[in-house]
């Protein structure tokens, strides 16, 4: 479990590696939320368009987005880790903003 330091990956500044979390569609992150404009650690859950969901009509192209939803989190769901702590090695402001 490592914390990449702050990116231009702009809205995201760092990313929660959890060696527990071991399938693909998901990532726990600090930055700017998708719906608002506050900065905070998400999980993020995505599902993007397969070669079937291609054929039966759902997509329009492999890869595309077709679900995303986002929930504020202070602690790794997967691991437990406090996440602030992690905000505060990063140098970056905690704004959980429940």
């Amino acid at each position: 479990m490592e914390n990449q330091s702050l990116t231009d990956n702009w809205p995201y500044y760092g990313f929660h590696r959890c060696e527990q979390s071991t399938k693909g569609g998901q990532d726990v992150s600090y930055g700017r939320s998708d719906s608002d404009e506050e900065s905070r650690w998400c999980l993020r859950l995505y599902h993007s368009a397969t070669e079937d969901d291609l054929e039966n009509g759902i997509a329009d192209l492999v890869g595309e987005t077709l679900n995303y939803r986002e929930v504020a989190i202070a602690f790794c769901p997967f691991c437990g880790k406090n996440l602030e702590e992690d905000s505060r090695k990063m140098g970056v402001p905690l704004n959980i903003g429940w």
